[in-house]
């Protein structure tokens, strides 16, 4: 049944989800909604006790994902001690940009895909203390 797929409407906005209480841990990522590289930036709360998508932003652009941090604003972006995403280099730079205090964790299939094609340089005793600890 090729093509009988629904067809997913085109965001014409940004979605924020009401806020009870802090955010401690929040993790970024993208999802791809057409194609021709057209993408949504995903904001997740992922606190212990809270699990949610808070914010939809139209593209994956560092403009989009700081219009996270706009619509949040500083005291509650200032509260953030965790944040997950992948290396993807605009999400790397507004994370120091906005949240420099926060612990940063990166996806560590990403790293794991790094080390392997050579773009990081590293010793052979330490890869091996990684894959042990995966």
């Amino acid at each position: 049944m090729m093509g009988c797929a629904p067809k997913m409407r085109q965001p014409e906005m940004q979605h924020f989800s009401s806020l009870t209480g802090q955010i401690d841990a929040i993790g970024v990522d993208e999802i791809q909604y057409s194609k021709g590289h057209k993408y949504l930036t995903l904001v997740y709360q992922i606190d212990l006790d809270v699990t949610r998508l808070l914010w939809i932003g139209k593209e994956r652009t560092i403009e989009s994902f700081q219009g996270f941090f706009t619509t949040i604003g500083e005291e509650i972006t200032s509260k953030i001690v965790f944040i997950c995403s992948d290396m993807w280099e605009p999400y790397l730079k507004v994370i120091r940009e906005k949240c420099s205090e926060a612990l940063h964790i990166l996806d560590r299939f990403q790293i794991a895909a790094e080390l392997l094609r050579g773009r990081t340089k590293i010793s052979i005793p330490f890869l091996s203390e990684v894959k042990r600890a995966c």
